[in-house]
C-alpha cells in the first residue's frame, strides 16, 4: 500500500496513539501533519506522555515508517484517511473522527447503511435472543450491523448478522490484529472471512487499554445511522455508546425490558 507524505506522517502520529482530538488541534495549528514532523525534528515536543514520546522518536525516520508500512501490507491491513473516498462519510461528520482508520476484512462493509447494536456483557437469554433477532432482521433488510465484539450483546449481534449472511463491522479497542476478548477469536475470524470487517483507530499491535473503550464507542455510533440498546444497566459501556449517539445526532432505540429486571 502506497501512502502520500502527509498520510505517512499521520501514521507516525497514530503509532504513538495521539488521540483524534489532539491531532486535530495540532494539525489545525500547524497546517499539516508534515509540518508537525518538521517541528518535531527541530525539537518541539508534541506530547507530555513519555510512552507516546518514545514511539514518536522511534518512528521519526523514513526507514522506520517504511518498516511500519511493510507490516501493514504483511497483515493485509488497509488504512483509510479522512480524505479517502472509502472513508465512511457518517464517521467523517462527527466532532473528532479518527484520522487513521485501520481495516481488516471487507472495506465495502463500511459503505453500507448501518445500525449499531449494543448492550451488556452479561445478558439474559431474552437479551441474547433479541440481539441475534434484531441483527438478523436488519441484515435481511440490507443493513450492516455495527458493534464492539465484546462478550454478551455485542457478540450476539455479530452472530445474528453472520447467520443472515449479512455484513457486520466490529470496532475494537485494540489493534485490528489483536482480537479482544480472546474468547471471541472464532467470531473475529468469521467476521473477517465473511462479508464483514474489523476496524480500529488504534495502530496494529496496540493492546486493549481501559481508556480505549470510551473512545471506541464514539466510533461505533459514528459509523451508524442509529443505535439500538438491547439490554443493560443505566451505568454501562453500552450507555456510553447511547450517549455518544445522541451527541452525534443519531437515532437511538431501546428494546423493552422484562418486568422486574434490574436496571
Amino acid at each position: 500500500m502506497r501512502f502520500t507524505p502527509e498520510q505517512r506522517r499521520l501514521l507516525w502520529l497514530s503509532a504513538a496513539e495521539i488521540t483524534a482530538d489532539r491531532a486535530q488541534r495540532l494539525i489545525e495549528t500547524r497546517g499539516s501533519a508534515c509540518a508537525l514532523w518538521e517541528d518535531y525534528a527541530r525539537g518541539e515536543a508534541l506530547t507530555a506522555n513519555a510512552d507516546a514520546a518514545a514511539i514518536l522518536k522511534r518512528y521519526h525516520s523514513e526507514a522506520a515508517l517504511d518498516t511500519l508500512c511493510e507490516r501493514l501490507d504483511k497483515l493485509n491491513v488497509k488504512v483509510l484517511f479522512q480524505t479517502d473516498d472509502a472513508y465512511p462519510p457518517l464517521l467523517r461528520c462527527i466532532d473528532d473522527p479518527p484520522y487513521a482508520l485501520y481495516v481488516l476484512g471487507d472495506v465495502k462493509a463500511l459503505a453500507r447503511p448501518s445500525v449499531a447494536i449494543v448492550g451488556t456483557r452479561y445478558p439474559s437469554g431474552y437479551g441474547r435472543n433479541m440481539a441475534r433477532a434484531l441483527a438478523f432482521g436488519l441484515c435481511d433488510a440490507g443493513m450492516c450491523v455495527v458493534s464492539g465484539m465484546a462478550r454478551g450483546i455485542d457478540g450476539c449481534a455479530h452472530e445474528g448478522a453472520i447467520d443472515a449472511q449479512g455484513p457486520t463491522v466490529a470496532v475494537l479497542g485494540s489493534g485490528v490484529n489483536v482480537p479482544y476478548p480472546m474468547e471471541n477469536i472464532g467470531l473475529y475470524r468469521k467476521i473477517i472471512d465473511s462479508f464483514g470487517a474489523v476496524v480500529s483507530e488504534y495502530p496494529v499491535d496496540a493492546v486493549p487499554q481501559t481508556y480505549h473503550f470510551p473512545h471506541r464507542n464514539r466510533v461505533i455510533s459514528g459509523l451508524s445511522h442509529g443505535a439500538v440498546f438491547v439490554e443493560g444497566r443505566v451505568k454501562s459501556g453500552g450507555m456510553i455508546t447511547v450517549n455518544t449517539a445522541l451527541n452525534q445526532g443519531r437515532d437511538v432505540f431501546a428494546v423493552p425490558g422484562l418486568v422486574g429486571q434490574a436496571v
